[in-house]
Formats: structure tokens, sequence, C-alpha cells
């Protein structure tokens, strides 16, 4: 019985495996990344938003929020990493 993603093996050569943890991994971020693309190619700084930077606005300022509740000064600093991480994980 395979118990774990690491069982699943697609392709080996030698000792270099692409296994279905691998493969389910660049998935996600390719899922990601599209998604990324798709969401901020209309952004805009007038008044009138899409329900998609508005959806956009809010993930960002809760990630920011909770940058700020874990005791850090400055989040901006740290968004682009720790939201990633946070999308990824959550996903």
């Amino acid at each position: 019985m395979r118990l774990s993603p690491d069982d699943i093996i697609f392709w080996q050569y030698g000792f270099l495996k692409l296994n279905a943890t691998i493969v389910s991994t660049w998935g996600l971020m390719l899922l990601l990344v599209i998604g990324s693309r798709l969401i901020t190619r209309h952004l805009s700084t007038d008044l009138s938003r899409t329900r998609w930077q508005n959806l956009l606005e809010i993930v960002v300022t809760g990630i920011e929020q909770q940058i700020q509740e874990v005791g850090l000064r400055q989040p901006r600093q740290y968004i682009g990493f720790l939201g990633t991480l946070f999308l990824f994980v959550a996903m």
C-alpha cells in the first residue's frame, strides 16, 4: 500500500527521481503563477476597481495584518516571501 506521494515515482534516471510530491509542487507553483498573472493584469489605481482587485487587496491586507500581529514592525518588507509561503501552504 502506498501511503506517501514520495512512493509514486513517475520517472527515474540513476539517483534522480521525479515523484508525485515534486510534480504536485510544480503544478501548484504553475497554478499560482498563472492565477497571479490573470488577476494582476488589469490592476488600476483609479477609484473604479474590479472584483478581482478588491479580493486581492483584501488578501494582501489580511496577510499584512497577520505579519504585524506576529510582531514584525514593517510588514511590507516580508509580504512577498511570507505571503507567497502562506498562499502555497493554504492551497
